[in-house]
């Protein structure tokens, strides 16, 4: 049996996700990337630059679970048997990378086993809107990014609007200006340490007005050293009326960046670890739960 998640007219994906229901003890995967960014990237594991993440659950295990990373072959054996009793039906999720795109997914097993796609029936919709830190730069792992443990924990459909660019904040705009993207919650990165100033005073605010008309509820965060400590204050003046009418929430997570957590929650200056990815889920979903 086989599946062919993305078909020839489809467009490449990145930041895409894919899901099947089997019971088959082996499955192959076969996929192609294009549109690899070539470059050092020692920050990022090899499977968010150009390969795959593959998590599975079963009835006795509500949680997704992790199999494997994939990078590197284009043709890759599971071997289920490890995860699951003999004739055990599960879901497996497929994360595709970030800096590349998937051209081709097709996963196969035998015929005399089940094998079918299906889309999430999500409890709620979330976009995910920022540079780098939402982009996932820093991860070793898709599954990784805060964005989509929080699809994972809460069964969520998460759009991402992001951008690997220190100026995001431009590109942010007028994405959502020419989107149709609509939702519950909209959660917005609002700055960068290094974005220039300029961008910050010209598109923050008209960022969050343009988000007020398209989403129920907007939660900002942003996380910046202490050497740019003047950079939260143009946040909070920025956006002193919505912080005060209540409009929004404002989430400050610069102690990510500062001792004890430093060493364990970022890789330098620029870059949220795995570790900082999980300490900003666990403030989001505290948040998204007050909803």
């Amino acid at each position: 049996m086989k599946i062919d998640f993305l078909k020839e007219d489809e467009e490449n994906k990145k930041n895409a996700v894919y899901f099947l229901h089997s019971n088959s003890p082996k499955l192959s995967i076969e996929y192609v990337i294009s549109e690899k960014i070539n470059g050092n990237f020692p920050h990022l594991g090899i499977s968010v630059r150009e390969g795959i993440h593959v998590m599975y659950k079963t009835k006795k295990h509500s949680n997704w679970l992790n199999v494997e990373q994939y990078a590197r072959h284009s043709n890759v054996h599971v071997p289920m048997f490890n995860y699951i009793e003999k004739n055990e039906e599960y879901d497996l999720m497929i994360y595709g990378p970030i800096l590349s795109s998937l051209k081709t997914l097709t996963v196969r097993c035998s015929d005399a086993d089940k094998l079918v796609e299906y889309k999430s029936d999500y409890s709620m919709e979330i976009s995910v809107i920022g540079g780098l830190h939402s982009f996932g730069i820093g991860c070793t792992t898709v599954g990784l990014m805060f964005s989509n443990i929080i699809s994972r924990r809460i069964n969520a459909k998460v759009n991402h609007i992001s951008f690997n660019n220190k100026n995001y904040l431009k590109d942010v705009f007028f994405k959502l200006f020419n989107s149709d993207v609509r939702g519950f919650i909209g959660i917005i990165e609002v700055d960068y340490h290094y974005q220039d100033d300029e961008i910050v005073q010209k598109y923050l605010y008209e960022t969050v007005k343009l988000m007020k008309s398209k989403f129920e509820h907007i939660i900002c965060w942003f996380s910046i050293p202490e050497k740019s400590i003047y950079k939260k204050h143009q946040i909070y003046e920025i956006l002193k009326n919505e912080i005060d009418n209540k409009e929004i929430v404002l989430i400050d997570m610069s102690f990510l960046y500062e001792e004890p957590y430093k060493d364990m929650c970022t890789l330098n200056d620029y870059f949220i670890n795995d570790t900082g990815n999980i300490m900003i889920y666990k403030k989001l979903i505290k948040i998204i739960g007050e909803y």
